[in-house]
């Protein structure tokens, strides 16, 4: 019996120091680094549009906000049409949005597979960095 309760309270005692040791991790910060409520955490965008207006046919401007707590460097868009068709321009360079900072977006698309149609819904993707952003746009009509 004295063997079986030693053996439950190391068990006990090792299950509580690993515990301890793996919270202290979690919580761990290097010095001075932070970001929002998450110390420790890395760079992140987090972009959201804040309005958009098309242009004509094949382009539409997008007016967006990084609201992330790094800067948010985008890299390619894609179109959809809502027959599926896609339009991708992944070597296009688009903006470098610091944080809290705001851009304007000029996407085109070449009217080969399709256009924007009024009343009819497309969706963009943007890409950047560190993540991808989609959204559901539609020219009224």
């Amino acid at each position: 019996m004295n063997r079986l309760i030693r053996s439950i309270l190391l068990g006990g005692t090792v299950g509580a120091i690993a515990s301890a040791g793996i919270i202290a991790l979690l919580q761990y910060s290097p010095q001075g680094v932070t970001c929002g409520p998450n110390p420790g955490c890395p760079p992140s965008e987090q972009l959201l549009v804040e309005s958009y207006q098309f242009q004509s046919l094949t382009n539409t401007t997008l007016n967006v906000s990084n609201y992330g707590s790094g800067t948010a460097t985008l890299i390619a868009y894609y179109v959809s049409d809502p027959s599926a068709n896609t339009f991708s321009d992944p070597y296009w360079h688009g903006p470098s949005v610091a944080r809290n900072g705001h851009a304007t977006l000029n996407i085109f698309i070449d009217g080969k597979a399709f256009v924007f149609q009024p009343g009819h819904s497309h969706g963009i993707r943007i890409v950047a960095q560190q993540g991808e952003y989609g959204m559901a746009i539609a020219p009224q009509g």
